[in-house]
């Protein structure tokens, strides 16, 4: 990464390298021999970027978790659970950092993302596949205040920079008409807004800046979502 003197971002390149070697040696010798690797630019990259994110994030809302434990915490495990899958592979050769809400419980609420992987950087903010009940409290917002959803999800300058991402529904969801001039929004089974990331702006020393830039762009979608499950934000 250069001299001492010069700014460090929060990853290295060699954080992409390792995920695309791991993606073609997925087995745990090579891991093992690769594990002083793993702890640098993986395990130690990704807590730390999470602890120092933490006031940035309080800034966002107070009420999203940037916890930098290596277990149950914001960065999701880079080993898979095996014992019901027909996919052997034991480790995962991407990751995900997810700054969730405290009060989600046991549901899926609202949040901000990063999605790393060797071919695919992406950030963002939503809800994915929330429970039925959910959906349909977040479909009523919509419907209630389609001028508030769109104020925050369908300004130039945000679908310039951010795509709805996820599945949608085969027919409309019951007491909704065919015709109804928001019926694509009412369909989504998902409520995610994601960007890509180029490899050379995940690992500039500005990346920080540059993901905290997502998080704010976001932040009016997370604020309805929220609103419409009754969460604070």
């Amino acid at each position: 990464m250069g001299g001492s003197g010069e700014r460090r971002g929060p990853f290295d390149r060699d954080l992409l390298r390792f995920l695309a070697d791991l993606k073609t040696h997925n087995n745990r010798a090579w891991f093992e021999k690769n594990r002083a690797r793993y702890e640098r630019v993986y395990k130690q990259a990704f807590a730390s970027f999470v602890s120092d994110f933490a006031p940035r994030l309080a800034k966002i809302s107070p009420y999203l978790v940037a916890d930098p434990r290596p277990s149950g915490g914001s960065v999701m495990r880079i080993f898979r659970d095996t014992r019901f899958s027909p996919d052997k592979s034991p480790y995962r050769s991407y990751t995900v950092v997810h700054f969730g809400h405290k009060d989600a419980g046991e549901g899926r609420a609202p949040g901000l993302f990063l999605y790393v992987a060797p071919d695919e950087i992406s950030a963002g903010g939503g809800i994915w596949h929330p429970e039925p009940p959910v959906a349909a409290k977040i479909r009523t917002a919509i419907a209630k205040d389609a001028a508030g959803w769109l104020r925050a999800t369908a300004r130039p300058a945000f679908r310039k920079k951010f795509d709805l991402t996820g599945e949608s529904l085969k027919r409309p969801p019951p007491g909704v008409a065919k015709d109804h001039p928001l019926l694509n929004e009412l369909m989504r089974k998902d409520f995610v807004a994601s960007t890509t990331i180029p490899p050379s702006e995940f690992v500039a020393p500005s990346f920080a800046e540059t993901y905290w830039r997502v998080c704010t762009d976001v932040s009016p979608m997370l604020r309805f979502l929220c609103a419409a499950i009754g969460l604070k934000y």
